[in-house]
């Protein structure tokens, strides 16, 4: 699948989800935020979503006893033996190396971000239907949302050389060797 459907499907599904969140606010007596107000939060919540998906791979890897090799969210990375640096331009949001490793543990590890970016999402929309206030419940609420976005990963698709967990996941399911 390529990249257009992929932005039109986040893009759907992030529309989907404020919109069932405007709907709660006002059920709860909260208003709704202006647009300016929407996108600084959705800028000011989306690393915390990166970083929780990217450390769902890791903890998978960490469970299986695997060491991490390299770790990267937005502009951060660190490198066994290189330490952390700053990289600009940004190539990828995030990944993060696990290994050595066999098929089945790089399976298990590629469904940890996805898995992570499900439950935190779940967590953030039950914590902002419990909110008391304005500002916690649209907090919570755009957490929630950025986490869902690493959920779309599932998807099976390529982006020039980068692949999706879902594309990873379907080949090692298919018997392709991990890289």
């Amino acid at each position: 699948m390529g990249s257009l459907p992929i932005i039109a499907l986040v893009a759907v599904g992030m529309r989907v989800l404020l919109l069932y969140q405007i709907r709660l606010a006002e059920v709860l007596g909260f208003g709704r935020p202006s647009l300016v107000r929407i996108c600084a939060c959705l800028m000011a919540v989306c690393p915390l979503g990166i970083i929780i998906h990217e450390c769902g791979h890791w903890a998978a890897g960490a469970a299986l006893g695997l060491r991490c090799r390299r770790f990267v969210a937005g502009p951060v990375e660190w490198r066994r033996g290189g330490g952390w640096r700053l990289r600009w331009p940004l190539r990828q949001a995030g990944g993060i190396d696990m290994g050595p490793s066999t098929r089945a543990q790089r399976a298990l590890c590629v469904a940890g971000g996805p898995l992570a970016s499900l439950t935190a999402g779940l967590v953030c929309l039950a914590l902002a239907r419990a909110a008391s206030t304005s500002a916690w419940y649209w907090g919570w609420s755009f957490s929630a949302l950025w986490a869902l976005v690493g959920l779309v990963g599932i998807v099976p698709m390529r982006r020039g050389e980068r692949r999706s967990d879902g594309l990873l996941l379907w080949d090692l399911l298919r018997g392709a060797a991990p890289r």
